[in-house]
């Protein structure tokens, strides 16, 4: 089967306050995935969820270092993501066809 080609380049980044957050409503096509990344000047871990609350917990989330290698999830939207990190380290992201 051919993918096409996206129509343009998506990606973004999210600066953290101190509250967990929802990624914003980004439409990942079939045949496409997203790239998590922290960045590398990061203070400390971001953790991913499936809600508010497993960002928050311990127990309920993903957790990603800064000098961890990329995250590739196969999912439709980016807002199905929450996550939670210190007050300003960034988390970048980039859609890809695979």
């Amino acid at each position: 089967m051919v993918m096409a080609n996206a129509r343009k380049i998506v990606t973004g980044n999210i600066t953290f306050g101190t509250q967990s957050e929802q990624l914003p409503s980004v439409e990942i096509p079939g045949g496409f995935y997203v790239i998590l990344k922290p960045r590398r000047t990061n203070v400390g871990a971001i953790f991913l969820g499936d809600s508010m609350a497993s960002a928050n917990s311990v127990n309920g989330n993903y957790q990603l270092e800064p000098l961890d290698p990329p995250l590739f999830l196969k999912i439709s939207n980016l807002d199905l993501l929450f996550c939670r990190g210190t007050a300003n380290d960034v988390l970048s992201w980039i859609v890809e066809k695979y």
